[in-house]
């Protein structure tokens, strides 16, 4: 019986650390830091980003947020579903393609 809880519960660990490390490695990806002005490090990215389309993408999205949100209020939605409902907006789609 104990040999299988532990056996439960160290398999929950080994998903919840490979849950962080994956999170780690798309940091990059999340609300914050696409709409951050602050300079952003791709060194750690994945291989198959193109890092300078990724960048004049992130650009594009930070100025088009600037444009219709000042402030950044971003309404009631969580900043991912906020960022994902601009992105998926028709007009946009071909746009940003890279971050989606």
């Amino acid at each position: 019986m104990f040999s299988s809880k532990d056996r439960v519960t160290a398999d929950i660990r080994e998903r919840f650390q490979q849950l962080r490390d994956l999170a780690q490695k798309y940091t990059f990806l999340t609300p914050e830091v696409i709409l951050s002005m602050d300079e952003l490090n791709l060194d750690q990215a994945p291989q198959d980003v193109i890092k300078e389309e990724f960048q004049l993408e992130r650009v594009r999205l930070q100025a088009f947020v600037a444009a219709t949100d000042p402030g950044c209020k971003k309404n009631s939605l969580d900043p991912a579903l906020w960022i994902l409902n601009i992105l998926l907006s028709p007009n946009l789609k071909m746009v940003y393609q890279t971050l989606l």
